[in-house]
């Protein structure tokens, strides 16, 4: 839940088996009212927030420490993280124009709904504090690893395996000399 007084606005975290009060408030992220927030389906930690001080940022809500901050020109109404581009934000001003964000360190398009040219403007500024964090699309799924002594360890999102190579005597004469 959002709050959009300008006097003292805050992010809450309710947890819905106990209503009685939230988890976690952050006063922290935006010095007005705050307009619209949207959570990251493809890392559950992040939300993306805009706010009637004209700024968008990008929050880590386990930790509370805003992320990254985006350079805006006017106060976003919607905003909404992409379910299928991951780190990509839409954001939609006042008057229906819609900007396209990137969490990733490249150009931020912005597409004009009137005019149908695209503007490129800064990127966004990172805001941590010495410990970076990885959000949970770059981190590998799946992968493989050798090891020494012929060992293979493969891991998935819920096993890791090791593997041993069993070779023959001349396999590993053959080996040696390579």
């Amino acid at each position: 839940m959002v709050d959009d007084d300008n006097e003292n606005p805050a992010v809450k975290i309710w947890d819905l088996r106990n209503p009685n009060y939230p988890v976690a408030t952050f006063n922290n992220i935006h010095q007005a009212g705050i307009l619209s927030l949207s959570w990251s389906l493809a890392d559950p930690s992040l939300v993306v927030s805009s706010g009637k001080d004209q700024r968008t940022v990008v929050t880590n809500i386990k930790t509370g420490e805003v992320q990254l901050e985006f350079p805006t020109r006017s106060n976003y109404q919607k905003i909404a993280w992409s379910q299928h581009n991951h780190g990509k934000i839409a954001a939609m001003d006042e008057e229906g124009n819609t900007d396209i964000l990137s969490y990733t360190p490249q150009c931020t398009q912005a597409v004009g709904s009137k005019t149908e040219q695209v503007v490129e403007f800064a990127t966004p500024q990172v805001q941590s504090s010495g410990q970076t964090y990885a959000p949970k699309w770059y981190h590998p799924r799946c992968g493989a690893r050798f090891g020494f002594g012929g060992k293979l360890v493969t891991f998935n999102g819920k096993c890791l395996k090791v593997h041993s190579q069993v070779m023959h005597p001349k396999e590993r004469e053959v080996a040696t000399k390579v």
